[in-house]
């Protein structure tokens, strides 16, 4: 893979979240995808979720992770750091 690409890519939909997320129907529409049948935007999603529920983020950061090993692994560093205050003002 290049990472060259993929480092861009995420950029971009990083981006594209928190756009979401500013839009007035945004946070909403940020819950919905919660239920997405895409796995990856079910994480994504929770992780732009969690300054505004955290504890539903959590759980759905924790369940997509149950079902997908890469994912499990990122999880766990990704609340860990969430809870050192190092992600909080990222996703905010």
């Amino acid at each position: 893979m290049n990472s060259r690409k993929t480092n861009k890519l995420y950029d971009k939909q990083y981006k594209n979240f928190k756009l979401l997320k500013k839009h007035p129907n945004g946070v909403e529409a940020l819950f919905h995808l919660l239920e997405h049948p895409n796995l990856y935007v079910r994480y994504t999603s929770a992780i732009h979720l969690l300054s505004v529920n955290e504890k539903e983020a959590r759980e759905v950061i924790l369940a997509v992770a149950s079902l997908s090993e890469s994912l499990n692994f990122d999880s766990y560093y990704l609340l860990e750091e969430w809870d050192n205050g190092n992600l909080k003002e990222y996703y905010s």
